[in-house]
């Protein structure tokens, strides 16, 4: 049990992984003023974030979204997306539908949490080089937008089958019925 607002206006580290499930993972992030979590975009996970400080924009699919406390945006898998926090900076919490990050985890900073991905990365290039026919998968973590070997899943390398839902926008799904 954890009191979620709490633990994230609290929270001063860029990245804290609360929880790491088979299916899902809670992420606790603290943004600096103008700092953001770079761009990226998640293959085959949806993301969850809502804001309990601070205030700034997301960038979901090249389009803008106010955020302030108490905001909450869903990410569709396969959206290039970026948050960005304002003159006071962002206090937030994060549901990936599928972990994102390494259990446990915790980056002080971003740098700090740049460097472990790069690291990341460095040594699955290395595996993959040593296992035949990986040329494709190699190519595409190396290619990858976010910079960690996470954003680089098979389906970037093998076309992937979309839902009717995958394929509505954005803004039709945000839609509230």
């Amino acid at each position: 049990m954890v009191d979620m607002e709490s633990a994230t206006k609290a929270n001063k580290h860029f990245r804290q992984v609360l929880f790491t499930g088979p299916h899902a993972q809670l992420v606790l992030m603290s943004l600096k003023p103008g700092e953001d979590i770079g761009v990226e975009t998640h293959k085959n996970l949806d993301q969850f974030i809502r804001l309990d400080g601070g205030s700034g924009k997301a960038v979901i699919g090249g389009k803008e979204y106010s955020l302030k406390n108490g905001s909450a945006i869903v990410v569709p898998a396969g959206s290039e997306h970026n948050v960005i926090a304002g003159p006071k900076g962002m206090k937030l919490y994060a549901v990936y539908t599928t972990p994102n990050h390494p259990d446990k985890v915790v980056d002080d900073t971003k740098e700090d949490a740049v460097k472990r991905e790069e690291s990341a990365m460095r040594k699955s290039r290395h595996v993959l080089a040593l296992v035949p026919g990986s040329e494709r998968l190699a190519k595409a973590v190396s290619t990858s937008k976010v910079g960690a070997p996470h954003a680089a899943s098979l389906s970037t390398v093998k076309p992937t089958i979309k839902t009717p839902a995958q394929t509505e926008s954005h803004e039709e799904r945000m839609k509230l019925a």
